[in-house]
């Protein structure tokens, strides 16, 4: 009988995670041979630090996240075969860039603006064709149900078709019961080993019910590395003039958490959504949040922009007419 071998250091670390991780170690051995130097399997370690450490200096200068460039030296470190301390100077200077960075809150984003990011989404899903297409559809619907079901991001990229159960009967009924997302790894699992959040939004339910529609239980929601969903969640704010306020992925479960508090004023009833464990550290979490979010307004011209865009969110209010795996097949 033949046994499997696993490797014990890829032991804890999820398939997605994984993925994101070679993802980004392809970006940067990339960046580093516009650097002039195209890093191969059997460089010796001091030459892959010397130059790991150039890739990670011309990121910091042409604005890349620091969290990138962290998993793509990560995803360089694992593919080659290298321990942290061969590659002492290339830490030494992630290390250097962290030290830079200023401490600051979490920066909500508002549900206007969330919107305005989903109609970008959708409206470049529209416009391109094969996997862009899909991208860019998966990261507009990963923007919405991050919002509006308060998920982390790893929990969103963690969905698989079974973790997500529609109301039976009529379609009408998905506007009085909606649709429950189970979380089956969540970061307070020590509470809660699964948990689950109901999804009220009807529009955004009648996306996903067409965007799952024929998709088997064991398949990922959002077949998506964290890496491509962060580069079309920048890429949508760049379009939208959004790069300054300093938005990241984490910024959707904020935004959706002052939301909620703003609207409805209940304490309870949001920690119970977003599966907070302490209602004091729910507090600590809108006191920064809305601390945060007064001082992150935009210009005029962006402003005009931001309304010009939400005005097509109405749009939205249902799918596209053919299944999703047809309009997935078709050309522009």
């Amino acid at each position: 009988m033949a046994v499997m071998v696993v490797k014990l250091r890829s032991a804890g670390v999820s398939r997605e995670y994984r993925r994101s991780r070679r993802d980004a170690g392809i970006w940067m051995v990339n960046l580093v041979a516009g650097l002039g130097r195209r890093l191969k399997r059997d460089d010796g370690p001091q030459i892959v630090d010397r130059w790991l450490e150039k890739g990670v200096q011309k990121a910091y200068e042409d604005g890349f996240p620091l969290y990138q460039v962290t998993l793509g030296v990560l995803g360089v470190q694992s593919s080659f075969g290298l321990s942290t301390p061969l590659l002492k100077n290339t830490w030494g200077a992630v290390r250097g860039w962290r030290s830079l960075k200023p401490t600051r809150s979490r920066v909500p984003m508002s549900a206007f603006r969330m919107e305005c990011l989903v109609v970008v989404s959708m409206g470049r899903a529209v416009s391109e064709e094969g996997l862009m297409r899909k991208q860019w559809l998966a990261a507009g619907l990963g923007i919405w149900l991050c919002f509006r079901c308060l998920l982390r991001p790893g929990e969103l990229l963690n969905l698989r078709r079974r973790d997500i159960s529609f109301p039976d009967g009529e379609l009408g009924e998905e506007e009085l019961l909606g649709a429950v997302v189970i979380i089956r790894r969540p970061k307070t699992r020590r509470i809660w080993k699964e948990q689950f959040v109901l999804c009220r939004d009807v529009n955004l339910v009648r996306w996903l019910r067409w965007w799952l529609e024929d998709v088997s239980g064991s398949r990922l929601v959002f077949p998506l590395s964290r890496y491509v969903w962060l580069q079309r969640f920048n890429q949508a704010l760049s379009l939208l003039g959004l790069v300054e306020c300093g938005y990241t992925l984490g910024s959707l479960r904020a935004g959706g958490a002052t939301d909620h508090f703003q609207r409805h004023r209940n304490l309870g009833e949001l920690q119970y959504a977003g599966r907070w464990a302490a209602a004091s550290t729910l507090q600590h979490y809108l006191m920064e949040a809305f601390s945060s979010h007064i001082s992150h307004s935009a210009s005029r011209s962006v402003q005009e922009q931001l309304k010009a865009v939400h005005e097509k969110f109405e749009k939205l209010s249902s799918p596209f007419p053919m299944s999703a795996q047809e309009f997935l097949r078709q050309r522009e």
